[in-house]
């Protein structure tokens, strides 16, 4: 999209140029937000008009690491340290099985663990909400693995997928009232390497003030020749869009089978507002 606001009087630009001798652009100098030389001028005048250009730049690249939540909760225990160690002892068997199938450059860690009051609700056989467990207590705590290899990573997700569903869900029956504790997986979580998605972010800025210029050389007015131009103010705002992971699919413990692993691309969008000031010498 390309807004420009035109400023000046062309003619009196034409008689003013007789007089006044414009320094052409030739200095291309870098800046420090990214490697792309942009045209600067070596004699700074009061340029005739203005444009205000919008210009796009956009970069994809595949994630470089995953991140995967295994949440364990335990509810309705009749005290708060019963809920907690409830939490905790299963906790500590994830986190076992976790380090094991691990690789070194893999990272573990939790958050949480947390113990508040609780009150489960339930529907009745008459479809009437009703309440249980008032008096009771629960604990949450999330295991969090850091996957920087993603090579095989479809096989490790299906093992964590395979132990959680196997191995620690709640008892089968009716457990209204009854204390549980038991773990849920979530959707893996595609990431980028923070000097990689830095990386990203110039390049894109680079891409979108290039695209500035070409939209503005393209666009500048038929009855005058642009003679001399610079670049006079650049306000950019980086928007990372996160990927998304698709064809995940939550297996009973029953099948081994898990849906295949597909990450979409991460995508870094720049818009960015160029202001262009230029001399409308030679008009027509």
């Amino acid at each position: 999209m390309l807004l420009a606001a035109f400023v000046g009087n062309w003619q009196e630009v034409a008689r003013r140029n007789k007089k006044v001798a414009w320094a052409r652009c030739w200095l291309m100098k870098r800046t420090k937000f990214a490697s792309a030389a942009l045209l600067l001028c070596l004699a700074p005048a009061a340029f005739a008009g203005q444009a205000l250009v919008v210009g796009n730049g956009s970069v994809q690249a595949p994630p470089d690491c995953a991140t995967v939540e295994i949440s364990v909760t335990s509810e309705c225990y009749p005290s708060a340290l019963a809920a907690s160690n409830a939490t905790d002892k299963m906790s500590r068997k994830i986190f076992d099985f976790l380090t094991a199938i691990q690789d070194p450059a893999d990272s573990l860690s939790s958050n949480g663990g947390f113990t508040q009051s609780f009150v489960r609700f339930v529907t009745d056989s008459a479809g009437r909400s009703a309440q249980t467990c008032h008096g009771t207590f629960q604990k949450m705590t999330t295991i969090i693995m850091n996957v920087r290899n993603l090579k095989g990573f479809e096989a490790k997700f299906a093992r964590m997928q395979e132990k959680v569903f196997a191995d620690f869900q709640p008892p089968k029956g009716n457990t209204e009232s009854a204390p549980i504790t038991f773990a849920t997986i979530g959707a893996p979580t595609p990431e980028l390497f923070p000097e990689h998605k830095k990386q990203m972010e110039m390049k894109a800025r680079r891409l979108a003030v290039e695209n500035a210029i070409k939209l503005f050389e393209a666009t500048k007015p038929k009855q005058c020749e642009i003679t001399n131009y610079r670049i006079a103010e650049i306000n950019d705002n980086i928007a990372s869009r996160a990927p998304t992971y698709s064809n995940v699919r939550a297996k009973p413990s029953s099948s081994a089978s898990t849906a295949p692993v597909m990450f979409e691309t991460q995508t870094v969008d720049t818009n960015v507002n160029v202001k262009i000031e230029f001399d409308g010498g030679h008009c027509l």
